[in-house]
């Protein structure tokens, strides 16, 4: 289990999202090893597709700490849109829950799909998703664009970030003749 007070240190009361720095909640919160652990599994079959090539313990280990970052950043990010942003207008809250229960079904699904237990539960969960979403916006509008110095510079120091292993594109043309009888034609290069 990690404490929001064991990342940031005591005398801190900024942290850095980005670019942009945000104030943070004074009260802590508690990050449970089974949310990183969730995160783990989230994010595991894209990251082993993207990182094959890396010895296994090693990407085991980046794994969790990108897991552990993420669920953090997550966790800051949220008390800053509820600090920050507006409270939501209802209509905006019951438009957003007509569209999940279009989209779900049944109410049970919605449930189940949300793990909330009733419709209260499930509009703090919209109110707040929306929230985070409009301070996501709030961002990205302020954030300065990089220069073309900056992105070359940027793209520099990471290249290992993008680069991608060996790729084959293999085509074939199917015709299909007078007679009726498919045949298979090489590729035209």
């Amino acid at each position: 289990m990690i404490l929001q007070s064991d990342i940031i240190h005591q005398n801190t009361n900024i942290a850095t999202l980005g670019a942009v720095s945000c104030p943070l909640s004074s009260t802590a919160k508690r990050i449970e090893d089974r949310d990183i652990q969730q995160e783990v599994e989230r994010l595991r079959p894209s990251y082993e597709q993207a990182f094959a090539d890396a010895e296994p313990a090693q990407r085991e280990a980046q794994l969790l700490d990108w897991s552990k970052e993420n669920v953090i950043e997550r966790v800051l990010l949220r008390q800053d849109a509820v600090k920050s942003i507006q409270d939501v207008s209802p209509d905006h809250i019951e438009l957003a829950l007509t569209r999940l229960r279009e989209q779900c079904g049944k109410t049970e699904d919605v449930y189940k799909e949300f793990n909330a237990r009733d419709d209260d539960e499930l509009k703090r969960m919209i109110e707040l998703q929306i929230k985070v979403q409009r301070r996501i916006d709030e961002i990205y509008e302020t954030a300065p664009e990089p220069t073309d110095s900056e992105v070359r510079d940027y793209y520099e120091q990471h290249k290992e970030q993008f680069q991608s292993g060996e790729q084959i594109h293999v085509a074939h043309l199917v015709t299909v003749r007078q007679t009726g009888r498919r045949t298979t034609q090489p590729p035209v290069r």
